[in-house]
């Protein structure tokens, strides 16, 4: 063999065994660019990542969650951590994209990864009640005679919470520190909407749900 070759076989088992070693230190790292949540892990080992993971949950869990609603005097709050919310660190982490060679010659996008945070649903029974009882009262179905025509305004019905979409709201709130409005459901209705298009007739000049359930004049 001669020295051309042998010098030739030496270079590429250098850069053979080069790119081996950046390419294992580079598993070890997430992509640049990776965030879990709000917190930002790129670049990071998975012991850098769950550290700093662990110190955004440390305060996460505690930081009040505001609910609000036009159908509230005022907003509501409450922490994760008294409604048992549980973040797994680990398993979010497994999500996270692993660096590669091709991140060192080009710029990965931005990835942001959902944290997995769980709620049992039990767990917000509670809250919505607390929710509903301070809760705007529900306005009753009106019918009155206005330019020579009955305008007639639905009755919005008893407050209720939809509680599975409140539990993935909250998750979503925690997760991105976004906004939280309360989802309101529609209640039971003493006049029902068909009910009060049938009214054709206004004795007092506005009717009202008491009126029809009765059957005469409001005095």
């Amino acid at each position: 063999m001669n020295k051309v070759v042998k010098g030739a076989l030496i270079g590429v088992a250098v850069l053979v065994t080069g790119a081996t070693m950046l390419s294992v230190e580079a598993s070890t790292r997430i992509r640049p660019g990776a965030s879990i949540g709000p917190i930002p892990v790129g670049d990071l080992t998975q012991g850098q990542a769950r550290a700093k993971l662990a110190a955004w949950w440390q305060s996460a869990e505690n930081k009040p969650l505001v609910l609000k609603s036009a159908r509230l005097p005022h907003a509501c709050t409450e922490t994760p951590a008294k409604l048992g919310i549980r973040f797994d660190e680990v398993a979010s982490l497994q999500r996270a994209p692993r660096s590669t060679l091709l991140d060192l010659i080009r710029k990965p996008k931005p990835s942001k990864i959902a944290p997995i945070l769980t709620l049992k649903i039990g767990n917000l029974g509670p809250l919505a009640d607390a929710i509903v009882n301070q809760a705007n009262d529900s306005t009753s179905a009106k019918a009155f005679y206005s330019h020579g025509r009955i305008v007639r305004i639905p009755e919005t019905g008893e407050p209720r919470v939809d509680v599975q979409k409140l539990r993935t709201r909250i998750l979503k709130a925690v997760a991105f520190r976004t906004s939280l409005e309360v989802p309101f459901a529609q209640g039971p209705k003493r006049v029902s909407d068909q009910q009060l298009q049938g009214v054709s007739e206004v004795v007092t000049g506005v009717y009202d749900a008491l009126f029809y359930r009765q059957k005469k004049p409001l005095q």
